[in-house]
């Protein structure tokens, strides 16, 4: 991180705002076995969208998952929701899952091995 950042005591869920010659920035941890990596947004971004740091979080997180960028798993940790938080909110915004006919083969297997089916 350059010399010039400060962090401010500023901070949103997995957010941390840092303020840098005038500018702002923010840093999350994607979790414990990532790096921390630092996105830089303008300053007013939270203001002009009205949304909260989290807000913006989850929809980057949503927008990546869309275009097929991160799996389910990553976007859900990212977007910080639980499995059934993440999956409904895919289906009130009409994002399919990434859910091939080997996954449901292979998940109709397993199911019966366990004695589910």
């Amino acid at each position: 991180m350059p010399a010039s950042w400060r962090p401010t005591q500023q901070r949103c869920g997995t957010f941390r705002q840092l303020a840098f010659n005038g500018g702002c920035a923010y840093m999350f941890v994607m979790s414990a076995a990532t790096e921390n990596i630092v996105l830089e947004i303008p300053r007013e971004l939270p203001q002009v969208t009205k949304m909260t740091l989290a807000e913006l979080r989850q929809e980057l997180a949503f927008a990546l998952f869309a275009q097929g960028k991160i799996s389910f798993g990553k976007a859900r940790e990212l977007a910080g929701l639980t499995v059934w938080q993440f999956q409904n909110e895919l289906g009130k915004r009409g994002i399919p899952p990434h859910y091939d006919s080997e996954e449901f083969t292979e998940d109709v297997r397993v199911l019966g091995e366990l004695g589910r089916l």
